[in-house]
């Protein structure tokens, strides 16, 4: 049974990382308290430092990565900050400072999200995180909170600006799934239907994704038919009206290029009665005169 203390020793040590003798954990995490305390912010992190790189298991280890975050945050460099906050979940997992944690990464991500997505290119600063993964991370660990729903809409928001619309939709899913009775939901549905008109290719191609956009519109008006985002819904339905007319003409030319005029007339009048108002029809109605 000896053999089995030394094996025990390095599962908990874990990759040459040492648990602190409890009084060298104390007298560390007590200098960090005091700077934290002092307001000397730019003095946590280096402090909490042998706590961090110690084992989880260390005494005080939780604590100093939390202080070290704030303190980072405080000093306005949120993408330290976030890495401390996403370290200390992932060592800590039964941390009771996991909602806390959410809030403040949420509030890290809502920060920089308002002060300018686009001028920052999508990322949570230069060369940190994208504004997408931290708000998926705040939402992922505290998924029931108030500001969960809204954590993920600015995440899907995030990948549709930057043009990631599978990503996106992976995002909305999960929102609508997670929050069905969330006030973010409209908005989340009029995502979803643009983010499917965006990954529509052209009339000339398949028309799948545009059927799902016009569903998904028209979904949004029947439920929240006074909604913030009916009339832009309304709009688009005019536009996805267009592509699906243009989509029947083009149809219906290259039936007329086979030779086959019966089909090509079937393109054309359904054409003009289904969407009489778009411009395509009137290149219909010359064609069914001729």
């Amino acid at each position: 049974m000896r053999w089995l203390l030394p094996l025990a020793f390095l599962a908990l040590a874990g990759c040459g990382r040492k648990v602190l003798p409890p009084q060298r954990a104390e007298a560390c995490l007590a200098r960090v308290r005091e700077a934290y305390e002092a307001g000397r912010f730019d003095q946590v992190p280096s402090r909490a430092k042998p706590l961090i790189k110690a084992h989880p298991r260390t005494p005080g280890s939780e604590e100093a990565l939390f202080l070290a975050a704030d303190a980072e945050d405080k000093r306005g460099r949120p993408t330290a900050a976030y890495r401390l906050y996403e370290t200390l979940i992932r060592e800590h997992p039964a941390s009771g400072r996991i909602q806390d944690v959410s809030r403040r990464e949420f509030a890290l991500a809502s920060t920089r999200y308002a002060r300018g997505k686009r001028r920052l290119k999508g990322h949570f600063m230069t060369f940190g995180a994208p504004l997408h993964a931290v708000f998926s991370a705040s939402a992922r660990h505290d998924p029931y909170a108030d500001h969960s729903a809204y954590a993920l809409l600015l995440a899907a928001t995030c990948q549709y600006d930057d043009g990631f619309y599978e990503e996106a939709l992976d995002i909305l899913g999960r929102l609508a799934a997670d929050h069905p009775r969330s006030p973010w939901l409209p908005q989340a549905e009029f995502l979803r239907a643009m983010t499917s008109y965006r990954l529509c290719k052209g009339a000339s191609y398949d028309l799948a994704r545009l059927r799902t956009a016009e569903e998904g519109f028209q979904g949004l008006l029947r439920r929240w038919p006074d909604g913030q985002d009916a009339d832009a819904a309304r709009r688009m339905l005019v536009v996805i009206a267009d592509r699906l007319a243009e989509h029947g003409v083009r149809a219906a030319r290259v039936y007329e290029k086979l030779k086959r005029p019966a089909s090509a007339e079937l393109y054309y009048r359904d054409v003009v009665e289904r969407y009489p108002d778009s411009p395509w029809a009137e290149e219909a109605r010359h064609a069914l005169a001729r």
